[in-house]
């Protein structure tokens, strides 16, 4: 076999861990958008452990990082909707984890919009799903919002203030984000929305 022979048969393999990743992932959305969150579960899982094979094969595409954060992402809610809030809450932070790796630790709301409004010589991730820092802070702190609100709901009064100050660090970064005019309203409300639920539960507990 010939080294061109190799290569496509190595770019045809990575394509199809890709599509299978895909399908699971969109069957494992379209169970938990019709309510189906614990079958959704396992599907949501395979697309994880898929894209972590596609890490395997190739350990320097960010691309498949940045797919493997939003897929935690997406099966942190899975789990909570379904009842397994320990899990849930590991996952979640795995998934803030993973957006830190991506964007190389916290970034400054005001820098990540300066970095989007002065060109570079090329984008935090040619192609990917994260173009440029201002992507790559609301991803990061969607995630920590998220994870503010599952440590709430499920870790008990001893989680309190992580989850309080998370949830307060996502709000502020999307408000620099917001009047800069990096994030639009909805993605903004969607954080406000969770910090409201992270005060009501904590309420809840005292």
């Amino acid at each position: 076999m010939s080294f061109f022979d190799s290569a496509a048969r190595n770019e045809r393999r990575l394509q199809r861990l890709q599509d299978q990743a895909n399908d699971y992932a969109n069957k494992a959305m379209t169970l938990l958008r019709s309510g189906q969150a614990v079958a959704a579960i396992k599907p949501s899982q395979q697309a994880i452990e898929t894209i972590l094979q596609l890490r395997q094969l190739e350990p320097d595409n960010r691309e498949h990082l940045a797919q493997l954060a939003g897929k935690l992402y997406n099966h942190a809610a899975m789990l909570d909707h379904a009842g397994r809030g320990a899990e849930a809450v590991t996952v979640a932070r795995r998934a803030y984890e993973c957006y830190l790796e991506l964007s190389g630790g916290e970034i400054n709301a005001q820098i990540a919009t300066l970095d989007r409004i002065i060109p570079r010589r090329a984008p935090l991730n040619a192609g990917s799903a994260v173009p440029d820092l201002a992507a790559a802070a609301a991803m990061t702190a969607d995630a920590k919002s998220r994870l503010g609100f599952m440590l709430a709901k499920w870790a008990g009064p001893s989680a309190a203030a992580e989850a309080r100050q998370l949830a307060v660090d996502a709000v502020d970064t999307y408000q620099q984000l917001k009047n800069l005019g990096a994030v639009d309203s909805e993605d903004f409300l969607r954080v406000v929305t969770r910090y409201d639920q992270v005060c009501r539960l904590l309420e809840a507990q005292k």
